[in-house]
């Protein structure tokens, strides 16, 4: 008998949970009884349909202890045509788990209000006229200051008719997470992942504590791109091309807010229909999380605005944030506030979908995780402005603004008040040359091999790929840090200009080393591939630093012409090494591989150093003409074979301009080049410092020659010139030298504004045996106290006996120190001294008269004391034969 009623309870009991689960899940949405007039659910099949609900004016009021949305079931809002905002709370303690359809008529905004937490499932779609608003904030606020609560549901704005106006969270506001990849199917027959989707010119928001969206899928409908084949293909939602004038996109917004925040609702100004977030009243921010392939996208015939704003806002795993611009309309802004950091790390997933953009022209990588706004058609794109503590771009990631069109691309606004890295590079799947853009030039180190490794790298750029121009790029920073093949750059591939390309870095800039596979350079540049011009490229900051085969450079690849560098760093500009197969070294430069001309570049600094194979360049290889190359700086050091180049092959050669304000050395097989590789003509040389030194066996050189054609000129001004040989004809590489001359062409010349400097006369050699100073003064007596002699230095006496005297003022002794002929203190008469009184000669006798003057024709003994007359006239005197003086006589002390 015991057996059977364990068994009879245990099915009892089976049977009964198996109920209850049934009726849990038929039961997710809970009507509460708080309202004037009650929400009321009505299951019909796989639909609950929601009516009732307390109406305020176009206001519908709706409250629920539980509201959760199983996979395959409909909650249907089934509202009147009239209700323009349908506002929707959860009062009990439950998580909402959406993984169904949320379907409202209408044109009818849904607000969906849940403290606890919302999660939306992998299957979890809108079917809305309106804007959507999910939320874990506790109550929504109005103008009049009333509340629509979800902890503290008792009071209700009846007579509010308006949207609400705010938002207010709790002591521990609630998680929000997006799992959702729903599809719809197009008309051929293909899907397309579109994830939580609101209609155009509507917004979708997700505001509360930590936000994650892992593989989830935040969309506006305004159509998509297909870039499967070469030529981009609008989409439109329906799946057919899109013709005419398409819809405009919507706004997305995600947020992730602190504890008693409360966040601004506003209606966009041009369009009541669309609702923005404001984030004044918010103190502290909370994370955002995108991972697993998860995507933000508000692409339409205007790209829509995209708003995320947390602490700490991350992008793994090939997620992306994008808005598309696909007509004439102009696109929205993309912007991302992350108080903390922003931090983007490339795909390491290579089970999921490729790049499209770069499967299209046969490189085949996993999806790359970005941040990007691009212009597909006549609109121009929408900008990137992003404002941080801290940005890292890594492992392959992407902040980019592109136009494919004519369309203008999107400028770039990057503010981080810490810093900003750009890192590493992604994981390459497939490569399909045959497929390959034909770039139109021919560049050594350009191969497929290098476009290979640059189609991911960590990057961020602007650029153009059509006609249209590519939008500007400006990061502020406290320090901007590249690195492993990370690039900053702006470039038109084909027929657009580029834009300006400008870092405001407070203490550093640091470009340092190549890719893994040492391909790619880590760079910042600005470059033309095609018609199109390049754009200047401006670094202000304190430290410049450039290693170990990276670069900074404005590049001309074929008919454009490339912009200019413009350095300005208060410290030091610091330019060494080289890739480590030794190839390539660390430069800043300008240059020309085709038609189109190189830019200049000007460096401003306290401190130049270029060393060990580093170089300063503007060059031409084909065609174009160099640039010019000015620096002005406190001290310039070239070392370890460093070089300041301005090359040419057919063009002009570019010049070379060097203010110094202390020195510039070089050392050990360093050079200044202005060179002529072809039939073009050498650039010049001007070089205006106190001193140039090198030593004279270390190969360092100042050279100006060509090779058919004309050689440049050297004009040097300097006070000196150490261990530098002027030469004519074939370079002698035991010796430094300074040459300017041409093998088959015309000899350039060689000018040094100096009269004062011999450069051939090498260094100033001290003697070896100096004199001593003490030996070269003649002292008669001792001096009378409170006197002194002084000696104030060489006077107007050369370095060595064959140079000459520099100072104008040369101090002159003439007198005879040789010795006297009769006594000790006697010296032969110096006709440019007179120590007597004339008029105490003029009482003298006549005999007196002439005897005196008789003894100064023949010696003058020196005086050694004086005596005052009656009327107080002073004479100076010497003692007579006996030892005494007339007068009165002071002697001085220790006179001999």
């Amino acid at each position: 008998m015991k057996p059977f009623l364990v068994t009879f309870q245990l099915i009892t009991s089976l049977a009964l949970g198996w109920i209850a689960s049934s009726l849990s899940v038929s039961a997710q949405i809970i009507p509460d009884t708080t309202l004037p007039v009650n929400s009321l659910v009505t299951p019909q099949g796989n639909t609950n349909l929601i009516e009732g609900g307390t109406q305020a004016g176009s206001n519908l009021f709706h409250s629920f202890q539980e509201f959760s949305v199983p996979t395959e079931t409909t909650a249907f809002f089934k509202n009147a045509p009239e209700i323009q905002n349908i506002i929707t709370r959860v009062t009990g303690s439950s998580v909402s788990s959406i993984d169904g359809l949320l379907k409202a008529n209408g044109t009818a905004n849904l607000f969906l209000l849940n403290p606890n937490g919302i999660i939306f499932g992998p299957h979890a779609q809108l079917n809305i006229g309106g804007s959507f608003l999910s939320t874990t904030a506790t109550s929504l606020k109005w103008a009049d200051g009333s509340e629509f609560s979800a902890t503290n549901p008792g009071g209700l704005p009846l007579l509010t008719v308006n949207v609400p106006v705010g938002l207010q969270f709790g002591a521990n506001p609630g998680t929000i997470i997006n799992r959702s990849q729903a599809t719809q199917v197009n008309n051929d027959g293909t899907q397309v992942t579109v994830g939580l989707q609101v209609q155009p010119g509507r917004t979708l928001a997700l505001i509360g504590g930590n936000v994650s969206l892992e593989g989830g899928y935040l969309t506006s409908a305004g159509g998509t791109i297909d870039l499967s084949k070469v030529g981009a293909t609008l989409i439109g939602s329906d799946g057919q091309p899109i013709q005419g004038q398409p819809t405009s996109g919507g706004r997305i917004e995600v947020g992730a807010v602190g504890a008693n925040s409360r966040v601004q609702i506003k209606q966009q100004a041009n369009n009541p229909s669309i609702l923005v977030l404001n984030y004044e009243g918010v103190d502290n921010f909370q994370d955002i999380q995108m991972s697993k392939l998860a995507v933000i996208d508000a692409s339409g015939d205007g790209g829509g605005d995209i708003q995320v704003d947390g602490k700490r806002v991350s992008l793994t795993e090939g997620s992306q944030i994008h808005s598309n611009t696909l007509g004439a309309n102009p696109g929205g802004s993309l912007a991302v506030k992350a108080t903390d950091s922003l931090e983007m790390l490339g795909n390491t997933l290579t089970n999921g979908p490729v790049e499209a953009r770069l499967a299209a022209v046969g490189i085949f990588i996993p999806q790359k995780t970005n941040l990007s706004t691009t212009s597909y058609a006549a609109g121009a794109a929408g900008n990137v402005i992003i404002d941080t503590k801290r940005l890292l771009v890594s492992n392959g990631a992407e902040i980019v603004a592109f136009s494919f069109g004519k369309g203008r691309g999107g400028d770039i606004l990057i503010r981080a008040s810490d810093s900003v890295q750009v890192l590493g590079e992604a994981t390459l799947i497939g490569y399909k040359p045959e497929l390959f853009f034909p770039f139109g030039f021919d560049v050594p180190g350009f191969d497929a091999s290098f476009w290979r490794g640059i189609a991911f790298v960590s990057s961020i750029s602007s650029a153009s790929v059509g006609d249209g121009l590519a939008g500007n790029l400006r990061i502020e920073t406290r320090r901007l840090s590249l690195g492993e093949g990370g690039i900053v750059a702006t470039n038109p591939f084909f027929g657009g200009d580029g834009g300006t390309l400008t870092v405001d870095a407070i203490d550093s800039v640091e470009v340092l080393g190549t890719s893994e596979t040492g391909i790619v350079k880590s760079s910042i540049f600005s470059s033309s591939t095609g018609n199109g011009d390049a754009k200047d490229v401006t670094l202000n900051t304190k430290r410049l630093i450039v290693q170990d085969g990276a670069n900074v450079q404005v590049i001309a690849f074929s008919n454009g012409q490339a912009g200019n560098i413009f350095i300005n760093a208060s410290e030091s500009v610091e330019v060494g090494g080289t890739t480590s197969d030794g190839q390539f070294p660390s430069n800043l430069s300008a240059s020309t591989f085709g038609a189109g001309n190189a830019g200049n570049v000007r460096v401003n600094t306290g401190r130049l150093v270029v060393s060990n194979g580093g170089e300063l360049a503007v060059n031409s290889t084909k065609t174009g003409n160099a640039g010019d190359l000015e620096v002005v700086a406190n001290t310039v050091r070239l070392s370890d074979r460093a070089r300041m180049n301005a090359t040419t092959n057919s063009g002009e050669g570019g010049n070379i301009s060097i203010n110094v304000r202390d020195y510039l050395l070089l050392r050990n097989g360093s050079q200044i080049t202005a060179k002529a590789e072809g039939t073009g003509n050498g650039g010049n040389i001007t070089i205006d410092p106190p001193f140039i030194i090198a030593l004279e066996n270390e190969n360092s050189d100042i050279i100006a020659n060509a090779f058919a054609g004309k050689g440049g000129n050297i004009n040097i001004t300097a006070t000196g010139i150490y261990g530098l040989v002027p030469t004519r004809g074939p370079l002698n590489d035991s010796i430094s030298e300074i040459n300017a001359s041409s093998e088959t062409g015309i000899q350039g010349t060689v000018t040094i504004n100096n009269p004062e400097v011999d450069p051939s006369s090498g260094l100033v050699k001290l003697p070896e045996e100096l004199s001593d100073a003490s030996n070269q003064v003649v002292v008669s007596c001792a001096a009378a106290k409170g006197n002194s002699f002084t000696i104030a230095g060489r006077g107007g006496l050369p370095e060595d006996p064959t140079g000459i005297i520099r100072g104008q003022t040369i101090w002159r002794d003439l007198q005879d120190f040789s010795l006297p002929i009769k006594g000790r203190n006697t010296t032969v008469e110096n006709p440019q001294t007179v120590m007597s009184n004339m008029e105490g000669d003029n009482r003298l006798s006549e005999g007196d008269r002439i005897a005196r003057q008789r003894h100064r024709t023949s010696s003058i003994i020196e005086a050694t004391g004086w005596v005052t007359d009656e009327e107080g006239k002073v004479t100076l005197v010497a003692p007579v034969p006996n030892g005494s003086t007339s007068g009165n006589l002071t002697k001085p002390p220790n006179c001999l």
